[in-house]
């Protein structure tokens, strides 16, 4: 459902068999185009990121290997920094390393950035994104998971969080 260009430049970069892109049929938001897109979505792991975000290249692996490391863990995020419209670093974004700061923070907040995520497919089909959060399903999202399953943060930054007068969040603050 992105109007974008995202799933066209997704569509148009050669085919890469780890990759599945398509359109919604309409823009039902964000909560609906995640919960779709975690249904079509085939692995174990499963992170959710925005087009002008940027994973690093050793992200996933570092996330799947403390992951497999503490299996009674629903999730892992990493530290963010943030970045301008021109990808370029303009400082650190707030996150609490320790799981049992990162739970009780969660409600009143995020802990970590979204994005940073890496959760257990489990994690994602027990508790689908409420589309009546149109703009803070994220928050609802993690508040829910971390009340039955642990979330730790790992200490290095791993993503980048686009931030910009573009950005969903900025257009309808």
């Amino acid at each position: 459902g992105s109007d974008d260009g995202a799933v066209e430049a997704l569509l148009s970069a050669g085919h890469d068999p780890r990759l599945v892109a398509w359109r919604e049929p309409a823009n039902r938001g964000i909560a609906a185009g995640t919960n779709a897109a975690m249904a079509r979505a085939r692995g174990r792991w499963i992170a959710v990121m925005d087009q002008d975000d940027c994973s690093l290249p050793t992200r996933l692996a570092r996330q799947v290997a403390w992951l497999e490391a503490h299996p009674t863990a629903g999730g892992v995020a990493s530290r963010t920094a943030l970045i301008d419209g021109s990808g370029r670093e303009t400082g650190g974004d707030f996150t609490l390393p320790g799981p049992e700061e990162y739970r009780v923070f969660t409600a009143y907040s995020q802990s970590a950035n979204f994005g940073s995520h890496l959760f257990c497919r489990e994690v994602l089909e027990a508790f689908p994104r409420r589309e009546e959060f149109p703009f803070s399903s994220d928050f609802d999202f993690i508040a829910r998971v971390v009340e039955r399953w642990p979330v730790a943060v790992l200490p290095e930054v791993l993503f980048h969080y686009g931030v910009h007068e573009g950005q969903a969040t900025r257009r309808h603050r």
